[in-house]
This record gives C-alpha cells, structure tokens and sequence, in this order.
C-alpha cells in the first residue's frame, strides 16, 4: 500500500489446496532422506502449478535442490542452479521473504562460491527474522566454512533453542562442535544421534569425518558405509567396501590402495566426481596426483 495504488501485492497466504501441499511438503523436507525429498520436491512442484502467485512452494523447490546434491540425487552444479532460479523465482513473487533469501544465499554460498556475498545474504535474513531456525541453521554452517568456529556455536546453540525437535540442527551443533575442537562431546551427540535416527544421513557423513581426522580407519569405513547406503549411493559403498577388505588384508596401505583403484574406476565410468579421486591420493600421499 505505501508504494501506491498500483503496485502489486504479492501473495503470500496461497490457495487452501496449494498451501495444504506445501505444508505436507514441508514435512517431507525436513526428514531429509532421499525418498523424503523425491515426494517433497513432487508435492512443492504441485502446489505452485495449482497457485502459480504463491511464493512459498518455490522456496521449497529451492531449499529442496540446494539439498539434493548432499544425498546424490542431483549433480551439485545442476542442483544449486535450481536452487537459485526457484529462489529468484520466489522473491519476484514476495520480495519481502526472508526464507527465499536464505535459499538463495545457500546456493550463491556454496555453489557459485560467491562468498562475500553470500553471507551477507544470510546476515539480511538473520536481521530481518532473528526468530527462524533455519536461517540460523544455515548461516551457522555458513560460517564453519569460514573458519569462524566460536560464532558458528553461538548461531547454532540459538538455532536449537528456537527448533529444539529438528535433527538437522542437532547434527550441525555436532559438526560445529568437532571444528572447534570439541571433539569427545560432538562423537558423544552425533553416535547418540545416529543411533535414535538411523535413516538419517548427516550424523554419519559428519561422524565419517571425525574418524578420518583421528585415524581410525575401521570405524571411518564402516561408517562411510552406511553414509553411502542412505544416500543410496552405490560408488561410495563400494569404496567403503574396497577400503575394509584392504584394511583387514593389508593395513592402512591396502586400504588406500585398494580405495584409490576402486575411486578411479569409478570415476573412468562416469559414477563419481574426480574430487573423490584426488582426496584418496591425498590420504595416499601423492600431492601431485
């Protein structure tokens, strides 16, 4: 209304039938496993067909691809680029969307790596609604990524203060934890988690990393193998699996022996990016490689 009789009023509230979906949609999301988000991103897909004024389904089509890559089902530049036309999409909808800012800092974050940007997208969002979880959530692990470790606690203590319930939130506190050095209470939180939670992925793929940094190699294999199996990604179990018959054959040498081949003939074979080739011939030793 203040910018005059003629401008136009996004529409925020969506059709019954539309917002109904969103909601269910919603739910699906936030379980975060690869059959939760084919249904989530169908459902969002459906809700902004029946109401093509509403925002909020393409926000959740946004924040659904930005997750996707993490689970295998999309490659990450393929993903991130949905993730950021839903959310420009959204925001030509309802300019004044917090949620569809904060998708769109996601993508522009991680997958541009426009950095500076990107945070201070996720800095906007946070001043305009300090009370959303997930904002805090996703500037939290934002600011991992920077090496800003104290604060990254902080934002992720208060995303778990506002969502208490989320697992999500509970397995970057996790993560957070182990980065700053914290690393019996983060093992502690994210086994506790994994075990009350089987289906979900991110306490394993951050326990994996944990395992790795200490070295120890049965319980980083096992655990990289049932992180492959819920992404439902047979190139990674086969290197777990690859990596434990190495391992008990041989010790740490045939380990990463029998990894690096089975990493390059997964990546010959189109299965695997060639980041996960180079991160074997680092554990091997080979800089150069």
């Amino acid at each position: 209304r203040l910018a005059g009789p003629d401008a136009p009023v996004p529409a925020v509230a969506g059709a019954p039938e539309a917002h109904e979906l969103y909601l269910q949609a919603l739910y699906l999301w936030e379980r975060r496993t690869p059959e939760s988000l084919r249904r989530a991103e169908e459902m969002f897909r459906r809700a902004a067909q029946l109401d093509p004024g509403y925002a909020k389904p393409r926000v959740g089509l946004a924040k659904t691809y930005n997750l996707m890559r993490e689970f295998s089902m999309m490659p990450a530049r393929e993903a991130y680029a949905a993730a950021a036309e839903e959310a420009k999409l959204a925001l030509s909808l309802d300019p004044a969307d917090v949620e569809a800012q904060t998708a769109l800092a996601f993508a522009e974050f991680y997958g541009l790596r426009q950095l500076d940007s990107g945070i201070a997208r996720f800095e906007r969002a946070r001043a305009l609604d300090p009370g959303a979880a997930t904002i805090r959530h996703w500037y939290a692990n934002a600011l991992l990524h920077l090496g800003r470790f104290d604060e990254a606690l902080g934002e992720i203590g208060e995303a778990q203060r506002l969502d208490p319930a989320s697992r999500a939130i509970v397995a970057s506190k996790g993560l957070a934890l182990f980065c700053a050095g914290r690393t019996a209470e983060a093992v502690s939180l994210l086994e506790e988690l994994a075990t009350l939670e089987p289906d979900f992925l991110s306490p394993r793929t951050y326990l994996t990393y944990i395992h790795l940094a200490e070295g120890n190699w049965q319980a980083w294999l096992e655990t990289l193998r049932v992180a492959g199996m819920l992404r439902e990604d047979a190139s990674r179990v086969a290197v777990a699996d690859a990596g434990l018959a190495g391992l008990a054959a041989g010790g740490f040498e045939a380990m990463v022996a029998a990894m690096l081949a089975e990493e390059r003939s997964q990546h010959t074979a189109g299965k695997t990016i060639v980041y996960n080739v180079a991160r074997m011939e680092a554990l091997a030793g080979d800089r150069a490689a």
